[in-house]
Protein backbone atom coordinates (compact mmCIF):
# COMPACT_ATOMS: atom_id res chain seq x y z
CA UNK A 1 0.00 0.00 0.00
CA UNK A 2 1.13 3.54 -0.76
CA UNK A 3 0.78 6.45 1.63
CA UNK A 4 1.14 9.99 0.29
CA UNK A 5 1.49 12.80 2.82
CA UNK A 6 0.54 16.28 1.60
CA UNK A 7 -0.07 19.72 3.10
CA UNK A 8 -3.75 20.37 3.80
CA UNK A 9 -3.72 23.80 2.12
CA UNK A 10 -1.85 26.16 -0.12
CA UNK A 11 1.06 28.23 1.09
CA UNK A 12 0.15 31.94 1.33
CA UNK A 13 -0.19 33.43 -2.13
CA UNK A 14 0.46 30.13 -3.92
CA UNK A 15 -1.46 27.25 -5.46
CA UNK A 16 1.16 24.67 -4.50
CA UNK A 17 -1.07 22.19 -2.66
CA UNK A 18 -4.12 22.48 -4.89
CA UNK A 19 -2.16 22.87 -8.12
CA UNK A 20 0.59 20.29 -7.66
CA UNK A 21 0.85 18.35 -4.40
CA UNK A 22 -2.76 17.12 -4.12
CA UNK A 23 -3.37 16.20 -7.78
CA UNK A 24 0.00 14.48 -8.14
CA UNK A 25 -0.42 12.57 -4.86
CA UNK A 26 -3.87 11.37 -5.98
CA UNK A 27 -2.41 10.10 -9.26
CA UNK A 28 0.45 8.40 -7.38
CA UNK A 29 -1.88 6.46 -5.05
CA UNK A 30 -4.23 5.41 -7.88
CA UNK A 31 -2.43 2.04 -7.95
CA UNK A 32 -3.56 1.44 -4.38
CA UNK A 33 -3.08 3.80 -1.52
CA UNK A 34 -4.17 6.70 0.60
CA UNK A 35 -3.56 10.44 0.55
CA UNK A 36 -3.35 11.90 4.05
CA UNK A 37 -2.87 15.54 5.00
CA UNK A 38 -0.81 17.38 7.57
CA UNK A 39 -1.70 20.90 8.66
CA UNK A 40 0.96 23.10 7.07
CA UNK A 41 -0.25 26.04 9.20
CA UNK A 42 0.64 24.19 12.42
CA UNK A 43 4.01 24.35 14.13
CA UNK A 44 6.65 21.98 12.75
CA UNK A 45 6.49 19.52 15.68
CA UNK A 46 2.71 19.15 15.31
CA UNK A 47 3.06 18.54 11.56
CA UNK A 48 5.65 15.85 12.18
CA UNK A 49 3.53 14.15 14.85
CA UNK A 50 0.56 14.02 12.48
CA UNK A 51 2.71 12.41 9.77
CA UNK A 52 4.18 9.88 12.22
CA UNK A 53 0.67 8.92 13.31
CA UNK A 54 -0.31 8.27 9.68
CA UNK A 55 2.77 6.07 9.11
CA UNK A 56 2.01 4.06 12.26
CA UNK A 57 -1.68 3.72 11.41
CA UNK A 58 -1.41 2.75 7.73
CA UNK A 59 1.94 0.89 7.76
CA UNK A 60 2.60 1.58 4.06
CA UNK A 61 4.96 -0.39 1.87
CA UNK A 62 5.89 2.90 0.20
CA UNK A 63 5.78 6.31 1.85
CA UNK A 64 5.89 9.52 -0.19
CA UNK A 65 5.89 13.16 0.78
CA UNK A 66 4.46 15.65 -1.72
CA UNK A 67 5.48 18.97 -0.20
CA UNK A 68 8.09 21.70 -0.10
CA UNK A 69 11.59 20.73 0.87
CA UNK A 70 15.01 22.10 1.54
CA UNK A 71 18.31 20.29 1.91
CA UNK A 72 17.73 19.66 5.61
CA UNK A 73 13.96 19.87 6.09
CA UNK A 74 10.51 19.02 4.81
CA UNK A 75 7.40 21.17 5.01
CA UNK A 76 5.85 18.16 6.77
CA UNK A 77 7.74 19.11 9.94
CA UNK A 78 10.88 17.02 9.70
CA UNK A 79 14.33 18.51 10.11
CA UNK A 80 17.62 16.68 9.73
CA UNK A 81 19.08 17.96 12.98
CA UNK A 82 15.89 17.73 15.05
CA UNK A 83 13.58 14.80 14.36
CA UNK A 84 14.38 12.86 11.18
CA UNK A 85 15.40 9.99 13.48
CA UNK A 86 11.79 9.74 14.68
CA UNK A 87 10.64 9.38 11.07
CA UNK A 88 13.31 6.74 10.40
CA UNK A 89 12.25 4.73 13.46
CA UNK A 90 8.55 4.95 12.61
CA UNK A 91 9.23 3.79 9.04
CA UNK A 92 11.32 0.83 10.18
CA UNK A 93 8.69 -0.26 12.72
CA UNK A 94 5.89 0.15 10.15
CA UNK A 95 7.72 -2.01 7.59
CA UNK A 96 8.16 0.75 5.01
CA UNK A 97 10.21 -0.59 2.08
CA UNK A 98 10.90 2.66 0.23
CA UNK A 99 10.53 6.39 0.80
CA UNK A 100 10.02 8.97 -1.96
CA UNK A 101 10.50 12.65 -1.25
CA UNK A 102 8.74 14.60 -3.99
CA UNK A 103 10.19 17.68 -2.31
CA UNK A 104 12.69 20.16 -3.70
CA UNK A 105 16.34 19.86 -2.65
CA UNK A 106 15.79 17.19 0.05
CA UNK A 107 18.10 14.85 -1.89
CA UNK A 108 21.16 17.08 -1.79
CA UNK A 109 24.29 15.32 -0.46
CA UNK A 110 24.51 15.54 3.31
CA UNK A 111 20.85 16.45 3.57
CA UNK A 112 17.64 15.03 4.96
CA UNK A 113 17.23 12.17 2.44
CA UNK A 114 20.73 10.85 3.03
CA UNK A 115 20.30 11.04 6.80
CA UNK A 116 16.90 9.35 6.62
CA UNK A 117 18.46 6.46 4.70
CA UNK A 118 21.45 6.27 7.04
CA UNK A 119 19.21 6.03 10.11
CA UNK A 120 16.62 3.65 8.63
CA UNK A 121 18.44 1.57 6.03
CA UNK A 122 15.42 2.13 3.77
CA UNK A 123 15.99 3.29 0.16
CA UNK A 124 15.15 6.98 -0.18
CA UNK A 125 14.48 8.73 -3.51
CA UNK A 126 14.64 12.53 -3.59
CA UNK A 127 15.26 15.59 -5.74
CA UNK A 128 18.51 17.55 -5.53
CA UNK A 129 17.15 20.75 -7.10
CA UNK A 130 14.02 22.86 -7.12
CA UNK A 131 11.47 21.88 -9.73
CA UNK A 132 8.01 20.47 -10.33
CA UNK A 133 6.99 18.02 -7.60
CA UNK A 134 6.98 14.93 -9.82
CA UNK A 135 8.57 15.99 -13.12
CA UNK A 136 11.89 17.19 -11.70
CA UNK A 137 14.48 14.91 -13.36
CA UNK A 138 17.23 15.48 -10.78
CA UNK A 139 16.38 12.37 -8.75
CA UNK A 140 18.90 10.58 -6.54
CA UNK A 141 18.56 7.37 -4.59
CA UNK A 142 20.21 6.61 -1.28
CA UNK A 143 20.27 2.88 -0.60
CA UNK A 144 22.53 0.04 0.54
CA UNK A 145 24.53 0.14 -2.70
CA UNK A 146 24.55 3.95 -2.96
CA UNK A 147 24.79 5.35 0.60
CA UNK A 148 26.29 8.58 -0.74
CA UNK A 149 23.52 8.95 -3.30
CA UNK A 150 23.49 8.46 -7.03
CA UNK A 151 21.38 9.98 -9.78
CA UNK A 152 18.91 7.53 -11.29
CA UNK A 153 19.95 8.99 -14.64
CA UNK A 154 23.09 11.11 -14.72
CA UNK A 155 22.33 14.68 -15.85
CA UNK A 156 23.60 15.29 -19.38
CA UNK A 157 24.08 11.59 -20.11
CA UNK A 158 22.94 9.92 -23.34
CA UNK A 159 19.75 8.78 -21.55
CA UNK A 160 18.91 12.17 -20.04
CA UNK A 161 16.41 13.28 -22.71
CA UNK A 162 14.56 9.95 -22.50
CA UNK A 163 14.45 10.29 -18.70
CA UNK A 164 13.03 13.82 -18.86
CA UNK A 165 10.41 12.61 -21.35
CA UNK A 166 9.52 9.57 -19.19
CA UNK A 167 8.83 11.92 -16.27
CA UNK A 168 6.19 13.72 -18.32
CA UNK A 169 4.18 10.49 -18.39
CA UNK A 170 3.76 7.56 -16.01
CA UNK A 171 7.51 7.40 -15.36
CA UNK A 172 7.18 10.10 -12.72
CA UNK A 173 5.24 7.67 -10.53
CA UNK A 174 6.98 4.45 -11.62
CA UNK A 175 10.65 5.21 -10.96
CA UNK A 176 10.71 4.12 -7.30
CA UNK A 177 9.23 0.74 -8.25
CA UNK A 178 11.08 -0.21 -11.43
CA UNK A 179 14.62 -0.49 -12.75
CA UNK A 180 15.55 2.67 -14.67
CA UNK A 181 15.61 0.75 -17.98
CA UNK A 182 11.98 -0.16 -17.46
CA UNK A 183 11.02 3.41 -16.53
CA UNK A 184 12.66 4.72 -19.71
CA UNK A 185 10.62 2.30 -21.81
CA UNK A 186 7.24 3.52 -20.47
Amino acid sequence: MRLALVPVGNSPGKHDASGAFHPEAKRWVAAGGIVACFDNRAAYPKRARACLEQVRQYRPETLAFFCHGLKSSLQAGFRKQANVGELATACVHAGVERIVLYACEAGKPGGLAQELHRLSGIPVYAHTTSGHTTCNPYVVVYDRDRPLGEYLVKPGSARWRDWVEALRGHGRFAFPFLPVDDVLSL
